[in-house]
């Protein structure tokens, strides 16, 4: 697992990190830091972004979904909170909805009532031209 840490300033390297006392027994005679059940590493030092869309300055805002929920209701949800916080935007400020991952499955749920549709659509067929050809046709009777 990967658990990023943000310090407040105290520490910048990896060694300071590293004796972060995790538990210790009443005594202090055991003591488990840190480096003992992981590992530590320098990420990246400075988390801001300079961002731009159409070559303006722009702020990224990045929503994800929780484990479990509907994508297509957290995008509509998103996209209505959005809608309502506009009108207490200051003048000159917008919003853009940049990437919309939800448009595959919509996308893919179109095709899948797509192909359901084609697909009764040819049992119909066929169930129908089956019974033309062999449902006018007389058998004998089977013997009792």
């Amino acid at each position: 697992m990967t658990f990023p840490v943000v310090p407040e300033g105290r520490f910048s390297t990896p060694q300071e990190f590293d004796d972060i006392i995790l538990r210790a027994d009443p005594n202090g005679v055991a003591i488990v830091r840190l480096k003992d059940v992981g590992r530590v590493e320098v990420g990246l030092k400075d988390y801001l972004l300079r961002t731009k869309l159409n070559g303006k300055p722009a702020t990224l805002i990045n929503i994800n979904q929780q484990a479990g929920a509907n994508a297509l209701a957290v995008a509509k949800d998103v996209r209505q909170t959005l809608d309502q916080l506009k009108h207490n935007f200051p003048q000159g400020l917008d919003y853009t909805v940049s990437l919309d991952t939800t448009k595959f499955v919509k996308a893919s749920i179109k095709e899948v009532e797509k192909t359901l549709l084609e697909a009764a659509l040819l049992v119909v067929i066929v169930v129908f031209l089956f019974y033309r050809i062999f449902g006018q046709r007389s058998y004998p009777a089977l013997p009792s």
